[in-house]
């Protein structure tokens, strides 16, 4: 059935909204407090409820949010959904601005594994935090996204490069990679210093008030829906956002009381590792769940039992079989856009599925009315990851990793089905309540 156009709008509008994933978590919040969700700060104590709903972010790009359950301390356990908030792309370097061949460039450093080509010769600009130091001395965040296209990265002329064609785009990160800002006056040099003077004009703010920032790139495209039918969207950051949002809308509005603890977690850095104070491969989400254990009357002993009866969704992006390149895939176990979410399998534990998670994603998926695939990837190819068995691994969670099929996964603009984005955030809210 599809979905309504309003379902759609919405989540074109946060995928607009959230160029960077600062970004991302502002607009995460506006969806957790819409329903009925209220803010809690690491650094206070926690007294929560039954039925309460909670979010807390950690330096701007890590969020959780959850729904407390009724169950005693000594029963309790905890159904998780979680994703990342960022994607790969390209951040500006701190001293950014550089003249060369009577052009101002601004040094970005690359973030992730992008698809590098696909960054050349696009509409990009500047989004990012800004630290802006108030009048009362106060430093205080700035969410900023230029909607102009201010930069480019201009690829060679054909004239130029003539084998491009046939042996490929070869682009060097450090020397070819480098952003046009502007061309320069020699009667009014173009720095460092006018760079800031003119992010201040940007934000309305004196450059004498700007202590930091960090910036990226990013598309002025706007996500769309295509095809004949506008049966898929098309969008930079489909990967992981469109998973971010889908956890967060799959959480029960305030004034549902689940059985068991539902939470939804948004990790950052996932592209680079996870091995920060906000990444998979941290204490953030052990450390929250354990003070919340504590908020509902548990000790050590009773969360350490609540854990052994946990699951963790990791939900992601899963490599749908290209038709233009079907001899990269696995034969027997095509993923196609449209066809339902898809269970990811890896002999090697690249993603942590076991033999009961996928029982349990299989009948959940049933229970809904969506349909599901599979995906394992080519033998004879590596496989990438995912923060499914690096969580799984730290806090002994049973963990099953599934996601959305998609061409295009770390271009500037990807591509997926928008039934099975849908399809996920129905199965996602189905396990977030699940009590069996």
């Amino acid at each position: 059935m599809k979905t309504s156009k309003k379902k759609n709008l919405n989540l074109i509008q946060f995928l607009n909204a959230s160029p960077t994933a600062s970004h991302a978590v502002n607009a995460l919040k506006t969806m957790a407090e819409q329903k009925g969700y209220r803010e809690i700060q690491e650094n206070e104590h926690w007294s929560l409820e039954p039925g309460e709903g909670f979010y807390l972010v950690r330096e701007d790009t890590g969020f959780i949010a959850g729904l407390l359950g009724k169950k005693t301390a000594g029963n309790q356990r905890w159904n998780i959904a979680a994703a990342h908030t960022d994607s790969p792309g390209f951040r500006l370097k701190p001293n950014a601005v550089h003249v060369k061949q009577g052009a101002v460039l601004l040094g970005a450093e690359v973030y992730g594994g992008p698809l590098l080509a696909s960054w050349t010769d696009r509409d990009l600009s500047l989004a990012g935090r800004i630290l802006v130091r108030e009048s009362t001395g106060k430093i205080v965040t700035r969410l900023w996204q230029c909607p102009r296209p201010v930069l480019r990265i201009p690829q060679a002329a054909i004239h130029l490069n003539r084998q491009v064609n046939d042996e490929g785009l070869k682009l060097n990160k450090q020397t070819q990679l480098v952003p046009l800002f502007r061309m320069d006056n020699p009667e009014q040099p173009f720095d460092q210093e006018a760079f800031i003077r003119w992010l201040g004009r940007e934000i309305g703010a004196d450059a004498r008030s700007i202590v930091d920032y960090q910036l990226e790139l990013y598309d002025t495209q706007p996500a769309a829906l295509g095809g004949p039918e506008e049966e898929f969207l098309l969008s930079g950051r489909i990967d992981n956002l469109t998973m971010c949002y889908a956890a967060i809308q799959a959480l029960p509005d305030v004034g549902t009381v689940p059985d068991y603890n539902a939470l939804t977690v948004c990790f950052d850095h996932e592209e680079t590792g996870s091995k920060t104070l906000k990444g998979g491969d941290s204490f953030f989400l052990g450390s929250v769940m354990e003070r919340v254990g504590l908020s509902q009357g548990m000790d050590r002993e009773s969360f350490l039992r609540s854990l052994s009866e946990s699951v963790l969704f990791s939900a992601d992006g899963v490599h749908a079989t290209h038709p233009n390149y079907a001899e990269l895939h696995e034969p027997v176990h095509p993923v196609y856009m449209n066809r339902g979410p898809a269970l990811k399998v890896n002999a090697q534990n690249r993603y942590a599925t076991s033999l009961y998670t996928s029982a349990l994603f299989r009948e959940i998926a049933r229970d809904a009315g969506v349909p599901v695939q599979t995906y394992v990837h080519r033998s004879d190819l590596p496989c990438g990851s995912t923060i499914g068995p690096l969580v799984s691994a730290q806090l002994g969670l049973k963990t099953l990793d599934a996601g959305i099929g998609m061409l295009s996964m770390h271009s500037v603009r990807e591509m997926a089905g928008i039934e099975d984005i849908h399809g996920i955030t129905t199965i996602l809210s189905k396990f977030l309540v699940y009590d069996g």
